[in-house]
């Protein structure tokens, strides 16, 4: 057995060996800072749709929001709980990266596209529900959120990109 678990570390020494060492900047600015920072903005906005506090700066309050337009309290309470998964699911990709583990890059890939996906569903909702209230969304506002969809989407991309040259490296 010993024999086997040398043998597979002279493979993975040959192989760091013969492949070109590549830059791990980006790999690093993501273990360190960009997945905790993501985890404490979910956990931040969790709080916030979950008490209502993001429509503090409506005149009355979340209390009179709700009451004027009832559907955004269930639409909250869920992008909150949403919240609350993304920030365990960006910690736990975080530590999976770190650890070099198999299949780490395509989780990174995999949380990416469910923060788009939350995020534009969400987005779609109040739109459906604002219109529904009588409520126009301005240009302004659909343009933040084509926006957010598209600088989602680059951010996928430029993972994809920088991750599958350096899948090799996650294999344990």
């Amino acid at each position: 057995m010993a024999n086997s678990s040398n043998y597979s570390h002279v493979q993975r020494q040959a192989a760091r060996k013969s492949t070109p060492q590549l830059p791990m900047n980006w790999f690093k600015f993501l273990i360190y800072c960009q997945l905790f920072l993501t985890a404490l903005s979910e956990l931040s906005n969790a709080y916030l749709y979950l008490t209502g506090n993001v429509y503090a700066s409506e005149p009355g309050g979340a209390s009179a929001f709700y009451a004027q337009f009832p559907p955004f309290r269930i639409i909250n309470l869920l992008f909150g709980a949403a919240g609350i998964f993304m920030a365990a699911f960006a910690i736990y990709t975080r530590f999976q990266l770190s650890g070099f583990k198999t299949g780490a890059p395509s989780l990174l890939l995999k949380f990416n596209l469910t923060s788009v996906c939350v995020t534009m569903v969400y987005h779609l909702l109040y739109a459906i529900l604002s219109g529904y209230y009588g409520v126009t969304m301005t240009g302004r506002e659909i343009m933040s959120y084509i926006s957010l969809f598209g600088i989602g989407i680059a951010y996928y991309l430029v993972n994809k990109s920088y991750f599958g040259k350096r899948e090799f490296m996650f294999n344990r």
